[in-house]
């Protein structure tokens, strides 16, 4: 970005006016273009304004009731941080370790991928002037069947905590709720879940566990069961882990059994080794065809 200023503007200026006049002809400086062009690194500097917003935090009043946040206070969990960039923040963290497959290569079956859709062509983002391909990044979920296309300008601005974008070719709002579902992400707060893990009887899982440090701060867990038929208990080889949403994550072998149970770990990964964010986690495996094993744990990092 650059802006042309005539000395006698900046004349004027020194003076506390943005208003010129150079003989006859009175005329202002471009404030706007003026901001962003000295100030590509102001935190507030990507807020631009969202439709629908009362508080004017980034979320339109729809997210701040899917997300429970409070529809007239910008900083509901006054983290520092208004709504739109925290749940931004949280989106983009969970988009950021997701695999890349490039177009024509085989793309997984049972996991989130992003499909890069590059074009011939290149555009400025109309706050910062980072340059950015012109075209789309695609994620997809193919466990639920479901996929959503935006421009690489709206993942620039997700990463600078909001959903409207502004670049020299594509404008737009992305929209936050389509893109919580795709991703599968519970977004309770994260200061949240020791809270909702003392209420509810959850696991707490902490990864890395720093009091297992000789076991690369894996956490054990132990499931106890009511099973009639003990022996069930010792046909079971491994134990499934979902999401809240029922999407598999991956499968966890047993380490040990008892008459009343076993105990099994995880280092907080799906089944391609990735990562997965902070939340609120399923253990489910069947014994004898009957009863279902379920246990919820709560993993923080």
């Amino acid at each position: 970005l650059e802006i042309d200023i005539p000395y006698m503007a900046l004349h004027f200026m020194e003076h506390g006016s943005f208003s010129y006049i150079i003989g006859d002809d009175t005329t202002r400086v471009d404030i706007p273009l003026l901001n962003k062009t000295i100030a590509p690194l102001d935190t507030l500097h990507h807020a631009l304004a969202t439709p629908n917003d009362t508080d004017n935090d980034g979320l339109n009043n729809t997210a701040e009731q899917y997300f429970d946040m409070e529809i007239d206070n910008p900083y509901t969990h006054d983290i520092g941080i208004d709504d739109g960039h925290e749940i931004a923040q949280a989106l983009i963290e969970n988009i950021s370790i997701l695999p890349v497959i490039p177009y024509g290569s085989t793309p997984p079956g049972d996991s989130i991928y992003i499909e890069p859709q590059l074009v011939y062509g290149v555009e400025d983002c109309a706050i910062c002037g980072r340059t950015q391909n012109m075209g789309s990044v695609a994620i997809h979920n193919p466990l639920q069947g479901t996929s959503m296309t935006f421009p690489f300008m709206g993942l620039h601005y997700i990463s600078h905590g909001r959903f409207v974008y502004d670049g020299t070719t594509n404008q737009g709002e992305i929209d936050p709720i389509e893109l919580c579902v795709l991703l599968e992400m519970d977004l309770a707060a994260i200061e949240e879940l020791p809270e909702i893990a003392q209420k509810n009887g959850y696991h707490v899982m902490n990864y890395p566990n720093p009091f297992n440090a000789d076991r690369d701060g894996i956490t054990t867990i132990s499931i106890q069961t009511f099973a009639q038929n003990k022996n069930a208990i010792f046909e079971i080889d491994e134990i499934g882990v979902y999401s809240l949403k029922g999407s598999f994550i991956k499968d966890i072998d047993i380490l040990d059994r008892t008459e009343n149970g076993f105990t099994v770990s995880w280092d907080g990964t799906d089944v391609h080794g990735i990562s997965v964010p902070s939340g609120i986690y399923l253990l489910k495996a069947e014994i004898g065809n009957s009863e279902k094993v379920c246990k919820k744990i709560v993993l923080i990092r």
